[in-house]
């Protein structure tokens, strides 16, 4: 039987090497994007199969602490996962981005703002195959070009947003948005419209 002292030390061992195990994939995940051209800040919480799985373009900047998980392949679902964000793109601090049972494709020159997440797949209704299986009839999320997204927005699958489209801070959008609109709200509605690329900065969210 093992001694207080034994297990204290046993569980000590595993948080190690769990700990030792997510900064290997911390510097294999940075380092990936590294040479694609990217940057990331500090605090990256990372999960992968296979690093061909991401793809970024150059000046990409991930902020700190962010989380970001990448399975090609997961036995819930059928669907291949893949992240793609475009050259120029930015996401803020604390993002949480989950490109498994389904591909998440950010365009180039977007502007993620802080805490948003960004869910490729979800769980199947049914009670009985909430936990077993995802749903494969609502995956992946796309977003355009030139996408300014407000802080702590949620973007859950099946969702395409246009290019130019402003999503307003803390909405929930659950169905696709037309280039150059403004949404907000939960669940996210058209608030505005006629927003170009020179004259979106000027719109407050």
């Amino acid at each position: 039987m093992l001694s207080l002292l034994h297990i204290v030390i046993l569980g000590g061992v595993h948080v190690l090497r769990r700990r030792l195990a997510n900064a290997m994939k911390e510097v294999l995940f940075s380092g990936h994007m590294l040479r694609q051209g990217a940057f990331v800040e500090k605090g990256l919480v990372c999960q992968f199969d296979k690093l061909s799985a991401v793809t970024v373009g150059k000046g990409v900047v991930i902020g700190a602490y962010s989380e970001i998980i990448v399975f090609e392949r997961v036995p819930e679902s059928c669907i291949t996962g893949g992240l793609t964000i475009g050259a120029g793109s930015v996401v803020g601090a604390f993002a949480n981005i989950r490109a498994s049972g389904g591909k998440i494709v950010i365009g180039e020159n977007c502007i993620l703002a802080q805490g948003i997440s960004i869910v490729a797949s979800n769980h199947q209704r049914a009670p009985e195959d909430r936990k077993s299986r995802w749903d494969e009839t609502r995956h992946g999320v796309t977003i355009g070009n030139y996408v300014w997204i407000g802080a702590s927005v949620c973007i859950l699958p099946n969702v395409r947003i246009g290019d130019g489209a402003i999503i307003g801070a803390g909405a929930v959008v659950t169905k696709n948005v037309p280039a150059g609109e403004i949404w907000g709200g939960i669940p996210a509605v058209r608030i505005g419209g006629g927003v170009n690329n020179e004259n979106r900065n000027s719109q407050q969210l």
